[in-house]
């Protein structure tokens, strides 16, 4: 049950709010689908329901709910919807990319403080900018959906569309609802048995093994690949992954360009002229390795440890040295400055901007982080002048929990934390509040320099000019620490 509830709360909360927008037409349906029909999809997310139109959201699967809240969101509402709307569907979208995408690595306590920051965020805004009504039960179990993790775990590989389906069609088997239960787990071992017994009447009597190379660390199959991967495993490095392909007539020779790209890899080193070509690579992982194919697009480490866009042409096996090398050859895409020489970034999903380089890059296989999809600029999706990065399984979430502030409410006297536009927080006391414009007037403190003791906070100035106007979305909550005299101690 708990499983069920933390697989439904991120989609039910999704379905409301894009139908919403729909039915009250807040955004422009067919601007809409013509992004949504441009989501460069993995080859993972292919891997089953993808949502392709907007007109039919109503015959969506929970799988497509699920991809398009998080990663194509984002990319596809920027823009379309109001600022205050879209506030409130980033918070969604974090929640959705926290339980299906990167929470699937494990959970640590901060990332539980920011989940937590998120959905009480979330039911705060859809209660002030949208009205009571849209608070329904799923806001509300938001609230302890925290609690659940904590208590239960997260729902890690375990998602329940494909049981959701099943009890759908049990239903709709006739029966005479007497003893149902039993009745649905007759069927479910009646059709076991006879998969079974299908599959061994169906196995051929002569199976033909496909070729490997354990020197060029190389398969014809994906099941060979992982295969040799763990007879590998044991004896030497496969962190560069398995290639997979045919293994014959894919001999070239390489260019006078090509060699001089591989030189600063192999420096001092003998590298043969010829090499063989692949556009496939698989490489293991936490959840059932990952297939990389030419024209798909990902993130590699360079020399200085930072992470560029390449998109994959192919992959070669090279001769150095008499030891065969496995290699990613394919083109760079360079990321777009801002005034200050900063990475540019797409104020909407905190992606890279990127453009292609024209410029044919080769680097190690075990240099290769992960798959990324590359979403051509909205604006002009036919002739795109940057692409935005779109990093579904990545690492590390844009922000922590301390990024993520919780509305508070003030009153008169409270001591709070403020957090500034310097990225520093400060200790304010409460004058007076205004709820209309949502703001406050405030003195604000800092540390006691006439007296070293540590925690002793004094008023910053006093005067005409010591009155501050802050707004409520600056305050972080209350300010640990007790009165002593004048003097604030932490």
């Amino acid at each position: 049950m708990v499983f069920d509830m933390m697989h439904n709360i991120p989609l039910n909360v999704v379905s409301k709010h894009l139908n919403r927008y729909l039915r009250e037409e807040l955004v422009d349906n067919s601007a809409l689908t013509k992004r949504l029909q441009s989501v460069p999809w993995t080859s993972e997310l292919k891997d089953g329901w993808i949502p392709k139109s907007v007109s039919k959201t109503g015959h969506w699967k929970a799988e497509e709910y699920r991809k398009f809240s998080f990663p194509a969101s984002e990319c596809v509402l920027g823009g379309l919807i109001e600022d205050k709307e879209f506030e409130i569907w980033c918070l969604v979208a974090r929640m959705t990319e926290m339980v299906y995408y990167y929470g699937r690595a494990s959970w640590e306590e901060d990332d539980l403080l920011l989940f937590n920051n998120l959905s009480k965020r979330y039911m705060i805004l859809v209660e002030e900018e949208l009205g009571l009504d849209q608070c329904v039960v799923t806001s509300h179990n938001l609230e302890h959906a925290t609690e659940d993790i904590v208590r239960f775990s997260s729902p890690d590989n375990y998602w329940c569309e494909v049981y959701e389906r099943a009890v759908s069609h049990y239903i709709a088997t006739s029966s005479n609802k007497k003893n149902i239960e039993l009745t649905f787990a007759k069927a479910e071992a009646r059709r076991e048995l006879l998969n079974s017994l299908k599959s061994k009447v169906n196995i051929p009597m002569q199976t033909r093994s496909g070729r490997s190379d354990r020197a060029k660390v190389c398969a014809s199959s994906l099941a060979e690949a992982k295969e040799l991967s763990s007879e590998l495993s044991a004896s030497q490095d496969v962190s560069g992954g398995i290639l997979v392909g045919k293994q014959q007539n894919n001999q070239f020779r390489l260019s006078v360009n090509e060699m001089s790209l591989l030189i600063p890899l192999f420096p001092r080193a003998k590298i043969e002229n010829e090499y063989f070509a692949y556009s496939r690579l698989w490489k293991s992982s936490d959840f059932n390795g990952t297939m990389f194919k030419t024209g798909e697009s990902v993130l590699v480490t360079d020399d200085s440890d930072h992470e560029i866009v390449v998109n994959i042409g192919d992959f070669i096996c090279a001769t150095v040295d008499d030891i065969f090398y496995s290699l990613l050859r394919g083109e760079l895409y360079s990321a777009t400055e801002n005034d200050e020489g900063k990475p540019e970034i797409y104020c909407y999903n905190a992606g890279m901007l990127v453009v292609p380089s024209n410029r044919q890059v080769v680097f190690r296989t075990d240099r290769i982080l992960r798959k990324i999809m590359l979403y051509p600029d909205p604006e002009n999706l036919e002739s795109p002048g940057h692409f935005i990065t779109i990093d579904p399984m990545r690492k590390k979430l844009p922000f922590s929990y301390a990024d993520v502030i919780v509305p508070f409410y003030p009153q008169c006297d409270d001591m709070i934390i403020v957090s500034c536009e310097d990225d520093n927080d400060y200790i304010a006391k409460v004058v007076s509040v205004q709820e209309g414009p949502k703001t406050a007037k405030v003195f604000f403190y800092v540390h006691d320099h006439q007296n070293p003791v540590a925690g002793r906070y004094v008023r910053e100035s006093y005067g005409h000019g010591s009155l501050h106007l802050i707004q409520w979305n600056c305050i972080k909550g209350l300010a640990d620490g007790q009165w002593e005299g004048n003097v604030w101690k932490q």
